[in-house]
């Protein structure tokens, strides 16, 4: 239930990890778990490759994609997050208002 949440809210999530990642106040150990999932995710090896398991292959990267934006946001500093999601939240809510 929590995962199909989230595959919901995905754009509002990769924002939030774009502001993340692009933040000093982040450590760098998270941004490079991100940048080494991102690696992995282009990377032409995989767990389960993609030709001898279609579609498993791809349910893979979303499921690494997922945990990682994950932990960034988790472990991230708390006032940053909410920061971001007060900023996610009122673009959302301009966008209303405008359209």
């Amino acid at each position: 239930m929590k995962f199909l949440l989230a595959l919901i809210h995905l754009p509002d999530f990769l924002k939030l990890a774009y502001f993340l990642l692009s933040d000093k106040r982040v450590p760098w150990y998270l941004k490079t778990l991100v940048y080494g999932a991102v690696l992995y995710l282009i990377s032409p090896i995989d767990i389960l490759p993609d030709y001898l398991l279609p579609g498993f292959g791809y349910i893979e990267d979303i499921i690494i994609l997922y945990i990682v934006i994950k932990l960034l946001i988790k472990y991230s500093p708390a006032d940053v997050v909410r920061e971001y999601v007060r900023i996610i939240d009122e673009q959302k809510r301009r966008r209303r208002w405008k359209g």
